[in-house]
């Protein structure tokens, strides 16, 4: 995979310390997770032991950036799809072109490529693609 970027040494520090070597489900949340001094500092109550804890949405501290970011990482972990209970109600909020309205899209899609590893798929299909 090419390279990442971070978009401080704050966020890169984070996802040094916390990404786990061929994990791309965690690392794709990690990414995301190390984007803002928010989620950073709620690291642990965000990811558990148990998982990805879904109450999180319900503090204080989100804000819509902090939702949209959250919402694209748990997809990525698992496939959750809801940031809240009231899933058929916030649908709408949280379809492709909700989650990347912010200003944190290019790094979204920088936690895509973690999670799946989109260059490398295109280098086997160009390399399939060769006559021989």
């Amino acid at each position: 995979m090419k390279e990442l970027t971070f978009i401080d040494n704050a966020h890169a520090n984070f996802y040094s310390e916390h990404s786990k070597e061929n994990d791309v489900y965690k690392n794709s949340l990690v990414y995301l997770i190390g984007l803002t001094e928010d989620t950073r500092n709620h690291f642990s109550e965000i990811l558990t032991q148990d998982g990805i804890n879904l109450d999180v949405f319900n503090n204080g501290w989100i804000t819509g950036e902090t939702r949209r970011l959250l919402i694209l990482g748990f997809n990525l972990w698992n496939g959750y799809l809801y940031g809240s209970e009231n899933n058929e109600k916030n649908t709408s909020l949280n379809a492709v072109d909700e989650i990347f309205s912010g200003e944190l899209a290019y790094y979204f899609l920088q936690a895509v490529n973690i999670r799946f590893d989109i260059e490398k798929k295109q280098q086997r299909l160009n390399e399939l693609e060769k006559p021989l």
